[in-house]
Parts: structure tokens; C-alpha cells; sequence
């Protein structure tokens, strides 16, 4: 049976982790761990962060005077993601950004560092691994 190419295994998930460095490393389990848009990780404050849920703004865009919200979209709370996120996501100034990339340089890091693995996964798959093990135990 061929792999299914937009689907990412755990395996590949922890060797994207081991090589990544730290900025890459707080996406890549953002994005898999709690199911965040590119987006939405980097748009999170560390003043979005509590013990037991991440405040998400929804659709954040970059513009020339920086990150809005959408008028369209809502705040959410996502809690219960798993405690090791807060180790990876260390701590900073409240209003400072967790991730000090915009989304664009982070799917170019995202593809040589996945080029340089041999991996053939995009960034949204991150996603996708985290919305397939809320159905299905890998």
C-alpha cells in the first residue's frame, strides 16, 4: 500500500521536531499538538498563553501596520492541549509574539527543512495530523 502524501506519520513528525530549530520547533508542535492555522501560531502573544488554553484570534492577517483580526472571524479558546507545550514555548514579554516569523518565512523554512529530511509533507499536513488523531489513535 503507497503512503497517502497528505498525510504525515508520527515518525516523520518527530524527526521534523528533532531537526527544527527552536522558532520551527514552536510551529511545527503548534500546529500538530493543538491543530492551529499558520496563521493563528503566528499571530499567538505569549500573553495568549495560560496553564490550561491558548487564546486563538481566528484569521489573523498581516498587513503594512501589522497583525488584525479579521472582522469576520471570533476569538477561541482551545484548552486542554498537552503541558509539553508550555516547556517548547517558553516564556517572553506579554505583548511579544511567540513566533518572530511571518507566515510566508515560515513555510520556506517549513520546506527546506522538510527538503533537507527527504520528507514530501507540506506545513498544512501538520494540521491535518492533528485533526486525524482527534478520530483515529496512530
Amino acid at each position: 500500500m503507497e503512503k497517502d502524501n497528505t498525510q504525515i506519520t508520527s515518525y516523520e513528525l518527530n524527526l521534523l521536531i528533532d531537526k527544527a530549530d527552536e522558532e520551527m520547533r514552536k510551529v511545527i508542535v503548534l500546529m500538530s499538538k493543538a491543530g492551529l492555522r499558520l496563521n493563528e501560531t503566528c499571530a499567538i502573544k505569549f500573553k495568549d498563553i495560560s496553564l490550561n488554553s491558548i487564546h486563538v484570534c481566528s484569521e489573523m492577517e498581516l498587513s503594512i501596520y501589522g497583525w488584525r483580526q479579521s472582522p469576520i472571524m471570533h476569538p477561541r479558546y482551545i484548552s486542554a492541549f498537552p503541558p509539553e507545550l508550555l516547556g517548547i514555548i517558553g516564556m517572553g514579554e506579554p505583548n511579544q509574539n511567540i513566533i518572530t516569523h511571518n507566515p510566508n518565512e515560515i513555510r520556506n523554512k517549513f520546506h527546506k527543512l522538510k527538503k533537507s529530511l527527504g520528507l514530501e509533507c507540506n506545513i498544512h499536513d501538520l494540521r491535518k495530523y492533528y485533526s486525524r488523531n482527534l478520530i483515529v489513535k496512530e
